[in-house]
This record gives C-alpha cells, structure tokens and sequence, in this order.
C-alpha cells in the first residue's frame, strides 16, 4: 500500500508520498479497534458537552469507558443512560488520575487506547485522521 499526506494550502488539497513527520495520512481501512476511555473527577458539566460531540463523531465499533472517580457532584448514571454504548466504570477509590485510567485500560477492549480529557470537544474527523497515523506508522502512539 502506497501511502500518501494530505496537505491544504490556500484552498487546495495536494496530496504528496508520505514521509516520517507527515501527521495526515490516509488510507483506505481502518483495521484496529479503538477505545475511548474519559475520566470524571468533578466534572459532570464538561462531560454534558464532551459526550454528544463524542458520539456524534464515532461510530458503532469504538468502545466508550468513562470512569467515575468516586466524585460526588453527581450521579454519573444519566451518562449510561443517554449513551447506552457508554461503559460506566466505578473506581472502588479515588486513586488518581493515572489509577483510572488504568483501571479502564484493563477493562478495554480496543486496540487502541485513546485517552479523552472530559473538558475536550471531539470535531468532525478527529478519530479518522487519528487512526490513520495510529494505523499506518508503527511507530506512532
């Protein structure tokens, strides 16, 4: 497979032979599963913004895990419930941040582990032009 970078300038794509260092890669599969893992420490408000834009840009096969971190300013119920695809992962403990989330890298299923900060707003084709470099450079991630 011959891969190629795209690039826009002035209003035009040109597409030229991929090189170390090229960031947009493309490609015609996407053959790894993807994980998107977010923890919730006090901040319910982000999420209520984070996920639908989240779902809106995946699709059916990425595995969504949040973890709730033993926060208490909400139930993180309503999260699960809206997102039905969403895994709602209770930490027995507050840990930290890096306990979480391994705590949901154990409990992944995806080839890639995307780690999403709850405070992020996903745009159109985040995770597309991600998994192109994930899936093309072995040495990316």
């Amino acid at each position: 497979m011959t891969l190629t970078a795209s690039c826009k300038a002035g209003g035009a794509e040109r597409n030229f032979p991929a090189r170390p260092g090229n960031l947009l890669l493309t490609s015609q599969t996407h053959t790894a599963t993807k994980t998107v893992i977010l923890i919730s420490y006090y901040n319910s408000r982000d999420l209520e913004r984070c996920l639908p834009a989240l779902f809106a840009t995946i699709d059916s096969s990425v595995e969504v895990l949040l973890v709730d971190n033993t926060s208490n300013d909400v139930d993180l119920d309503w999260a699960s419930q809206t997102y039905p695809r969403l895994q709602l992962i209770r930490s027995p403990k507050n840990g930290g941040f890096g306990y979480a989330n391994n705590l949901a890298a154990r409990a992944s299923r995806g080839d890639h582990l995307i780690f999403l900060n709850p405070d992020t707003i996903p745009q159109a084709d985040w995770l597309l032009r991600l998994s192109d470099v994930l899936d093309n450079q072995p040495i990316a991630g």
